[in-house]
Parts: structure tokens; C-alpha cells; sequence
């Protein structure tokens, strides 16, 4: 089950939800303005960066989510 996190409180390790999957942290750092920066893997190896207001919510993986056999826990 997953559970909310303020996102400037999220870290390296962390998986958040985001377009319909869990997504690993790789890293997680201010950006410009209001924001928060996460460079983030999914289960594919695809890679993108997601800019969110920091001060928002976001869903974090809690444990024995996303089936286990995930390859990025």
C-alpha cells in the first residue's frame, strides 16, 4: 500500500507512482521556483525527469508493493 509524502521529503531509494506505475528515485533535488527535480527509472530502464511543485504530495511505494519482482528495489 502506498502512502503519501510531501515531495521535497522524497529520496534516492523512494519508488513514487506516476503515470500509472511505480517509478524508482535515482535522484531528488530543489529546482528553480516552487519546484522539486526526480530523475526517475522505471521498470523498463526508461528514464525521465519529473518536475513537481515541492511542496505538494506525491504516492510512495510502500513496502511489498508493485509485485516485488520489480528489478529496481
Amino acid at each position: 500500500m502506498s502512502y503519501r509524502k510531501i515531495a521535497s521529503n522524497v529520496r534516492v531509494g523512494d519508488r513514487v507512482w506516476r503515470d500509472g506505475q511505480y517509478w524508482l528515485v535515482e535522484q531528488s533535488a530543489a529546482a528553480d521556483g516552487a519546484g522539486w527535480r526526480f530523475q526517475l527509472r522505471d521498470k523498463q530502464d526508461q528514464r525521465t525527469v519529473w518536475i513537481y511543485r515541492r511542496d505538494f504530495d506525491v504516492a510512495v511505494a510502500g513496502r511489498g508493493d508493485d509485485n516485488g519482482d520489480d528489478g529496481i528495489t
